[in-house]
């Protein structure tokens, strides 16, 4: 029931994640001349990975209780990336 709402999420984000890179590398210059900058692309494109993976975890058939281990894990690890 949920699998094309997951599927749908996985896609986007991977595409949106790989549009922030390339964005990012295009203007690195740009983007280094502000001290918050770097931290803040750092910080959408660990959400937006965050988000795939969280997304391809419940793509994989195994039990609910796996499952939510994982996206727990998943999201203690965010506030540890978006903090540096």
């Amino acid at each position: 029931m949920w699998t094309n709402f997951f599927l749908a999420a996985a896609s986007a984000s991977a595409a949106l994640a790989g549009l922030v890179i390339v964005a990012v590398s295009v203007n690195i210059t740009r983007i280094l001349q502000f001290p918050q900058l770097p931290t803040r692309a750092a910080a959408t494109v660990v959400n937006l990975i965050l988000i795939l993976v969280s997304s391809m975890a419940t793509l994989v058939p195994q039990p609910p209780r796996v499952m939510g281990f994982e996206i727990a894990f998943f999201g203690l690890l965010r506030p540890s990336f978006v903090a540096f």
